[in-house]
């Protein structure tokens, strides 16, 4: 399909409906609160190491707080049912999730059951403690179902987040391989919404900037995590990305790493990372994403404007493999250490759920089945 196509009568729109306070005194925002129900979904770590505590601090007395722990990695059906019995207990009406993507995918289907069940609005707030998710910025969640090895994405208006709260001193402790796995997972959010179906003008706005703002400040956070500066910009690349996927989607890059996550288990931003040079690969084969590709390098600082659009596109994918070098990333599924056999026996199954993925439905360059397992395939060495 052609990327810059233009159709009489179409109509366009993009909504920023997330209030985004950052910085570190940006919990001051729950003084406001007084005589209320709070409920705060995070997981034990966080609740255990006294960061909660963070929160509960600017919450006035008069208020009732509820806490919901049970938050895992990867968040199942079952936590999800377990979070929306906790909370039509608790008659509360402000919903926080505090953490990273985990936490606040589980908040949202919490949310999203609950009030389709008891039909109650709730105010939502999200307090990311990584910075890749971009999930304080969207309207989507992704939730594990554990027998079929899937990971299922839907998204609904009333789960995109009320208020995003960007407070850096909550991943100062980030280890660093999350920090990597999380970065990518940023520049693939604005590389994939860059190209994606749905893109739009706004939605170009916030992928440049979160591009340009992660070739500036990733690396630094990742070598330097006491670097208050950067650890808040790298904040603002994550959440402006998410700005940018809510409206234009995502794509195969996706698709193939929900899938992957589901059935391997591997990190959700690894998959990505892994997968990213060899789906821009892909994607470039279409003259359209080449175009956008070469633009977007250009604009953020990797390829000067001088180059063909082919050599902008190959510098910005020596430049993911660049920065997943520095950062000491697997470059493929075997060096993380996926089971070859096991790899082998469920990568058919993969390639054809990767397709049917919400995710893929906006991806620029549709893929046979045959084409994803060319892609797993190079992935697997």
């Amino acid at each position: 399909m052609s990327m810059d196509k233009y159709q009489e009568g179409n109509m366009e729109v993009f909504e920023l409906n997330t209030k985004v306070i950052s910085g570190v005194d940006c919990l001051e925002y729950f003084n406001q609160y007084k005589n209320q129900g709070i409920f705060i979904v995070c997981d034990k770590f966080l609740a255990e190491n006294q960061s909660v505590t963070r929160i509960l601090k600017e919450i006035d007395d008069s208020n009732k707080v509820v806490l919901f722990t049970d938050v895992v990695p990867d968040p199942p059906l079952e936590e999800v049912a377990a979070g929306m019995k906790r909370l039509m207990a608790s008659s509360c009406d402000v919903i926080v999730a505090f953490g990273g993507g985990s936490a606040i995918d589980a908040a949202k289907a919490i949310l999203f059951f609950t009030a389709r069940q008891t039909g109650k609005v709730f105010e939502f707030i999200a307090i990311p403690t990584t910075s890749g998710t971009g999930s304080d910025a969207t309207a989507a969640t992704v939730i594990t179902d554990l027998q079929a090895k899937v990971k299922h994405l839907f998204a609904d208006p009333m789960m995109l987040p009320a208020v995003a709260l960007l407070n850096p001193d909550f991943t100062r402790s980030v280890p660093k391989p999350i920090v990597a796995n999380t970065g990518i997972d940023v520049l693939t959010h604005a590389l994939e919404a860059y190209v994606a179906q749905g893109r739009d003008n706004f939605s170009d706005c916030f992928a440049e900037k979160s591009v340009q703002i992660i070739t500036q400040s990733l690396l630094i956070t990742y070598n330097d995590p006491d670097n208050t500066y950067h650890r808040e910009q790298m904040q603002v690349a994550s959440t402006m990305a998410g700005m940018a996927f809510n409206k234009a989607g995502l794509g195969i890059n996706h698709g193939i790493a929900h899938n992957l996550g589901g059935m391997f288990h591997i990190p959700h931003g690894l998959a990505n990372a892994i997968l990213l040079p060899h789906v821009v690969t892909f994607n470039s084969r279409d003259e359209g994403c080449l175009n956008r590709y070469a633009l977007l390098a250009k604009v953020t600082g990797i390829a000067p404007f001088t180059d063909t659009a082919r050599v902008a596109v190959d510098k910005l994918i020596a430049y993911i493999r660049d920065i997943m070098e520095k950062m000491e990333m697997p470059t493929s599924l075997i060096a993380w250490g996926m089971d070859r056999n096991e790899f082998e026996a469920g990568k058919r199954q993969l390639a054809e759920n990767a397709l049917v993925d919400t995710c893929t439905q906006t991806t620029p360059l549709m893929p046979t089945a045959d084409e994803v397992l060319e892609i797993l395939n190079n992935i697997s060495q």
